[in-house]
């Protein structure tokens, strides 16, 4: 493969932290206000463990607090919703992710509509979404805006390279899973950041195009 570019995501991601630990001290310098996030886990499934253990390390690493709820698997949902209603409702927390997936037995859009728009780090609320597909400002999802940043770092945009039946290959630690699934919002606000990015024209354009990810020497088409 000749024509492949490698982009180093390792450096990149150490880029956007240091940026944002200059966010943060600005902002508390500033304003004398420490941004708080809070994740909220439930149940004992071993990937989401690692996602939030990794994401309190760099919240607590950029110089903001790091609030972490993990509430047992048979958390029932009204626990679980009275719980983001007191996140939504604390001054000290400016951001809520609550990690996915949950137990089967709780409802996840119910989880996901009951965040504050405003504080819904995850850009999966329907304001965000909506404000999304409207290309107003809002809150994104982290994985295609990480996406747009890899490709603005290889100073290529969308529009400048013909993505139509391509593969790309995402390599991880073997020991940690690297994709668990595309589900609808995730691929609705992908197609639509890269549209509202100034990229596409049509962002139905990447329906068709196969996305292959490598794990443990196995390849999973993502899309159809």
């Amino acid at each position: 493969m000749t024509d492949a570019n490698l982009i180093d995501g390792k450096a990149i991601a150490a880029d956007v932290r240091a940026t944002v630990t200059l966010q943060v001290a600005a902002l508390k310098a500033s304003h004398d206000l420490t941004p708080g996030l809070a994740v909220v886990l439930v149940g004992e499934d071993p990937a989401s463990h690692i996602y939030v253990r990794n994401k309190g390390k760099q919240t607590v690493a950029a110089g903001m607090q790091s609030f972490e709820f993990k509430l047992p698997v048979d958390t029932s949902q009204d626990d679980l919703m009275a719980q983001v209603a007191a996140l939504n409702a604390d001054p000290a927390v400016h951001g809520i992710l609550v990690q996915m997936p949950l137990p089967g037995h709780l409802d996840e859009n119910a989880v996901v509509n009951a965040i504050d728009p405003d504080k819904d780090v995850d850009g999966l609320h329907p304001v965000n979404a909506g404000r999304l597909s409207l290309g107003q400002d809002g809150l994104v999802p982290c994985t295609p805006q990480g996406c747009m940043i890899l490709l603005d770092s290889a100073g290529a945009t969308l529009a400048q390279v013909d993505l139509y039946g391509k593969n790309f290959a995402l390599t991880d630690d073997p020991n940690l899973p690297t994709w668990y699934g595309y589900n609808s919002v995730e691929k609705h606000t992908y197609f639509n950041y890269a549209r509202l990015a100034g990229d596409l024209t049509d962002s139905l354009s990447l329906k068709n195009t196969v996305y292959s990810y490598y794990y443990k020497n196995d390849t999973e088409s993502a899309l159809d």
